[in-house]
């Protein structure tokens, strides 16, 4: 608990709103709702590409809903950059 309380204070002292790149998973459902306990400009961003899950995006809105975080989706066409194109062992530093 300690770590947490520790984590909402750092929030609360930032003077800018918070984004988070939001998957829908625990890891950014944990930080988006402590952001939100923090209180404060909040707010939620997906990305929607080939390499998402078809309800990803879906979920990921319907969560921050819950949460009562502004959500926006940001669709991205991964293949336009054709350093991607056929899936390259070095993509993850691309």
């Amino acid at each position: 608990m300690k770590a947490i309380n520790k984590i909402i204070e750092y929030l609360k002292n930032l003077e800018v709103g918070i984004c988070v790149a939001f998957s829908g998973g625990v890891d950014s459902t944990v930080l988006l709702k402590l952001a939100e306990s923090a209180g404060g400009r909040v707010s939620a961003v997906t990305v929607r590409s080939q390499f998402s899950g078809k309800t990803e995006a879906e979920e990921s809105a319907r969560i921050a809903g819950e949460i009562g975080v502004h959500h926006d989706v940001l669709d991205l066409d991964v293949f336009e950059d054709e350093r991607l194109r056929g899936n390259p062992v070095d993509r993850c530093y691309i």
